[in-house]
């Protein structure tokens, strides 16, 4: 693991640069404390003289709606799984979540799709697409209704972005590349790991993010990736969040994991693990048939496989260094 050491002065100026809370309304946060959005979640609701709900149980869908019942939850951050859990259960089991205004989200790739599915629960709030991490203690940027719906939004006051590409060159408008970040208050270091420090922030302390992003035209960040996750085939460098939001949509489909398997001549091809609801009938070729408007080099040429659970962190996100390795084991490659 990693430990990052951040300053008074960067919490504080993070809280400033997005303040988001809402007068008056109690929040609830299902971060541990060891993580940024819990630490920012205390910190604001502290400065602000809010109610914030913490809670030791993992986070459920019933859970959830309990708590937002028993407390009057007005505002919580929740991952990207866990809005698709939550969204998944109430098409089964519809509840009450009129008091809810706002749901963040940050921390992984939210589709547009998903975020308008959540909503639709939501007769008085809204999902909030958010992009920050912890060496910036908090957030970058944030959609707040101005921009386009499938991005992170405009950037947060005195953040400066820019994207590199390969090669060293900037990135102009809707040229993808790694996200760059610096702030007044800059990440301090890693606890004992000088390389990993010098690796992150470079002499002019911009903070090498190691995502993969992109600006439009109206300056809306858009996000979309990983670098270290990037399926590259011959030419081409594949997005595995691309090919999982059109997955995703697939009736029957629960969760989807995109791997990579190499391949003696485009050197890497996508494959899938995916979890199935309960009951469903999908088969894999359903599953590659519906990824075929796609371009040749996203095609699953690695396989689909099913099983009962996808690899994920401790927070619930999917952990893809297991699921790629589980990936090639359940395809018999060592």
């Amino acid at each position: 693991p990693k430990f990052a050491i951040i300053s008074h002065a960067q919490l504080l100026e993070s809280h400033f640069a997005i303040n988001g809370l809402l007068e008056n309304d109690t929040l609830m946060n299902y971060e541990n404390l060891f993580w940024i959005n819990g630490i920012c979640t205390m910190v604001h609701s502290a400065i602000n003289q809010q109610t914030t709900v913490f809670t030791k149980h993992l986070f459920s869908p019933e859970r959830f709606i309990e708590h937002v019942k028993k407390f009057k939850i007005a505002q919580v951050m929740l991952i990207p799984v866990y809005i698709q859990e939550l969204s998944q259960h109430l098409k089964k089991e519809p509840a009450d979540l009129s008091t809810i205004k706002l749901i963040e989200t940050c921390a992984w790739f939210i589709s547009e799709q998903t975020v308008r599915i959540m909503e639709n629960f939501l007769p008085n709030g809204r999902v909030m697409p958010m992009y920050g991490l912890s060496e910036v203690a908090g957030s970058v940027s944030r959609n707040d209704l101005t921009g386009s719906p499938s991005s992170v939004g405009k950037l947060a006051a005195n953040t400066e972005v820019k994207i590199l590409m390969e090669g060293g060159k900037l990135g102009g408008i809707g040229e993808q590349g790694e996200i760059l970040v610096r702030r007044n208050f800059n990440f301090i270091n890693y606890l004992d790991d000088p390389e990993k420090t010098k690796e992150l922030i470079d002499d002019d302390l911009w903070t090498h993010t190691g995502d993969i992003g992109y600006f439009d035209h109206d300056l809306n960040l858009f996000v979309s990736g990983r670098k270290k996750f990037i399926i590259r085939n011959s030419n081409h460098q594949v997005n595995p969040f691309e090919i999982e939001e059109v997955i995703g949509s697939i009736p029957g489909v629960k969760a989807v994991c995109v791997c990579s398997l190499n391949d003696p001549l485009a050197y890497q091809v996508p494959g899938a693990l995916l979890v199935k609801e309960s009951g469903s009938s999908l088969t894999e070729d359903e599953v590659k048939k519906a990824v075929e408007h796609l371009e040749e080099f996203k095609q699953l040429k690695g396989g689909v496989v099913f099983l009962e659970k996808i690899p994920s962190t401790h927070l619930g996100k999917i952990d893809r260094f297991s699921a790629q390795k589980l990936f090639l084991t359940l395809r018999g490659i060592s």
